[in-house]
């Protein structure tokens, strides 16, 4: 979808990131759009509709028209479809998908549009529906490393700080090579762990996220049949 200007509207297409209430005056809404990447915009109460309500929320799609503002933009109108239930989502799995979110802002400044960082966020949100939160954010995250530059193939190569088991590396070793098309594959607990470890071991190590999601991906309450 091309952006347009009319009197200083715009169009954005994109996804949800974060919304966060503003007290009685709206919700605060972060966009990762195609056209100009992580935006900010405020959705006034007025504007918030009952049939609004299911898309300015978290992980939903969301073709919006806006006015830039002095914080931003404010919504004028919308339209959009959610693309997994969170209304079930327990706080633990919040906390996962928002260790993304957090990458993302971290790993890529606002206002900068990046097709790659856009299509991973299509691919992630798309497959929520049909896989595993936790595995999913996983191997996002581990291609939102490639996507800034990183190579996450090194962790295969640390072996005196970061001892993995024999499990832990064969895991490991799968989500950096999974595509959003492959289908289902047994994952043990053991080795989920070991490959959550391994990613905010990356993190602290070589990227320096300092990120306060130290034990987003805790995995032993997992069964071993989870699904990427």
């Amino acid at each position: 979808m091309l952006m347009t200007n009319t009197n200083n509207w715009q169009n954005y297409e994109g996804f949800v990131l974060a919304a966060r209430d503003a007290g009685t005056a709206g919700k605060k809404l972060t966009l990762l759009t195609k056209e100009a990447g992580r935006i900010f915009v405020f959705a006034p109460q007025a504007r918030r509709k009952a049939n609004y309500i299911g898309y300015l929320v978290p992980a939903a799609f969301l073709r919006c028209t806006v006015a830039a503002d002095t914080e931003g933009y404010r919504l004028l109108q919308a339209d959009g479809r959610a693309l997994t239930d969170t209304w079930q989502w327990t706080y633990p799995m919040w906390q996962v998908y928002y260790f993304l979110v957090h990458m993302t802002e971290e790993l890529f400044a606002s206002g900068q549009a990046d097709a790659q960082v856009y299509h991973l966020w299509e691919q992630y949100l798309t497959a929520l529906s049909r896989k595993d939160l936790a595995i999913a954010t996983l191997i996002a995250s581990w291609q939102l490393l490639g996507i800034a530059g990183y190579d996450p193939q090194t962790v295969l190569q640390e072996k005196q700080f970061l001892p993995l088991s024999d499990t832990g590396r064969q895991t490991l070793f799968a989500i950096l090579h999974a595509t959003w098309q492959d289908g289902p594959q047994l994952f043990s607990r053991q080795g989920l762990t070991e490959a959550a470890d391994a990613l905010l071991y990356y993190l602290t190590n070589y990227v320096e996220i300092a990120t306060q999601f130290t034990n987003v991906f805790t995995f032993a309450q997992k069964s071993i049949d989870n699904k990427i």
